[in-house]
């Protein structure tokens, strides 16, 4: 995701901080950005998709996650 927009911008750098819930079946069921100092909706747009894709070990019951991504190019 990030790699793709850095190469259009090589200056692009930023945290970006998700909210998700993995639930029973081990697929991710919501998700949210919880902080985003990146400032790339393609980005964002691209983490969404991939995060919904994840699959996780069967559970009893719903996990909750937060997972940040600090992003910054090589040699910075």
């Amino acid at each position: 995701c990030y790699e793709k927009e850095l190469k259009r911008n090589p200056s692009l750098k930023g945290k970006v901080v998700i909210r998700f819930t993995i639930g029973e079946t081990g697929r991710v069921t919501e998700f949210e950005v919880d902080e985003d100092t990146l400032g790339n909706s393609s980005v964002i747009s691209c983490i969404r998709t991939t995060v919904r894709m994840w699959m996780f070990p069967i559970k009893d019951n719903e996990c909750p996650v937060a997972y940040p991504f600090v992003f910054m190019p090589s040699g910075s």
